[in-house]
């Protein structure tokens, strides 16, 4: 049987009435486990066209799609695979079934499906993936998703499930549980794996933010789990500051000193502000052997009506002096398009000959537009 390259898909619709606009795109029809599966791209357009208000002002609810080939030699066409897609009473996407072409049966065989389940509140509660098992005519599991949410349709907890072939049943992988501020802001977020002795789900690590009361993030902190000392062990964390304008101006990052039990500063940016321009940068690291910080480099940054300048300094640490580096220069038009960027390096002067100290053209970059 010789099929040609000429390929359609048939798009089965259920008109109604009066039908609500549903959401689709909450889950692509299924996990690309295998090549017969549409494209994302593919499906959003058949989404789109299964929610496109007809001439009569109904709506179009998207039962299933079919690809079919021509058979040149029996002059028929013939499937390659098929999608079913059943809703529930409000219109979600609760069952997605795959069908391919047998062609030994000369029929379409199960291939995939995927079951999906939602709270009152239209969040998606259960995810259930599985794949047609031909040896024993039955539905063998592959992955499954059990979420839970807080009465903001905050999520705060995902379980993770794996297909057990031997046992035909599903086993524990690994969870993670949410906590959430007033301002639905994510504070907490803890990861477990699952442990079969003990038979208990076993914390990983854990994820802490903090908030002011912008809603500004001052905090972000990670630990790693001991197993065991049986308690939470610093891992990193970075610490954010802010002026009145609500402009960063301190980002620091410590590691956790596992022998002093205590955070050691690593990297720190301290940034200055001229109104809401940024104007300087200076970045630190940790001196571990004095215990302090030391500069590294800095940014300048000028602001012109026509143009901008950047200048980066190395911090020369034994003569206690900033040292220019770099500098890039940029320029405008009337409408605030760029027409020119310019890269400098330093170069210091000589004695012999006598040079000056001086900013060299080292590259550039023109900008050019067209009438439009």
């Amino acid at each position: 049987m010789k099929k040609t390259a000429v390929f359609f898909s048939l798009l089965i619709f259920t008109l109604a009435s009066v039908y609500a606009q549903k959401d689709l795109g909450q889950k692509v029809f299924f996990k690309a486990k295998k090549h017969h599966h549409l494209s994302k791209e593919v499906l959003l357009k058949y989404k789109e066209a299964a929610t496109t208000r007809s001439a009569n002002a109904t709506k179009q609810q998207l039962d299933s799609v079919m690809q079919v080939s021509f058979d040149a030699d029996s002059g028929a066409w013939i499937p390659d695979w098929n999608y079913t897609i059943s809703y529930n009473a409000k219109e979600q996407n609760i069952l997605a079934i795959a069908y391919t072409w047998n062609e030994d049966s000369l029929r379409l065989d199960f291939e995939s499906k995927e079951i999906y389940a939602f709270d009152a509140n239209n969040n998606l509660i259960l995810e259930e993936y599985y794949e047609w098992n031909e040896d024993s005519s039955s539905w063998d599991g592959t992955d499954k998703d059990i979420s839970a949410f807080d009465v903001n349709n905050n999520r705060i907890l995902v379980e993770r499930y794996r297909w057990n072939e031997d046992s035909k049943s599903w086993d524990a992988e690994g969870k993670k549980t949410y906590a959430f501020d007033v301002n639905n802001n994510d504070t907490l977020n803890i990861s477990y794996n699952w442990d079969n002795a003990l038979e208990d789900w076993i914390p990983t690590y854990k994820k802490v933010n903090s908030f002011n009361d912008n809603n500004e993030k001052t905090l972000y902190a990670r630990y790693n789990w001991s197993t065991d000392d049986n308690k939470w062990v610093g891992n990193y964390k970075y610490v954010y500051e802010y002026n009145v304008n609500n402009l960063q101006t301190l980002y620091t990052e410590y590691n956790w000193n596992t022998d002093d039990n205590k955070w050691i500063g690593r990297y720190k940016k301290e940034s200055y502000y001229d109104n809401t321009n940024d104007t300087l940068d200076v970045n630190f690291s940790w001196d571990n052997t004095n215990d302090k910080w030391v500069k590294l480099y800095k940014y300048n940054y000028y602001f012109t009506v026509n143009n901008d300048s950047t200048i980066r300094c190395d911090w020369d640490d034994s003569n206690e002096e900033w040292v220019n580096k770099y500098k890039t220069q940029y320029y405008f038009d009337a409408s605030n398009n760029d027409t020119l960027r310019v890269e400098y390096k330093w170069v210091q002067g000589t004695s012999m000959p006598s040079t000056p100290d001086k900013w060299e053209e080292f590259f550039k970059y023109v900008y050019s537009y067209d009438a439009d």
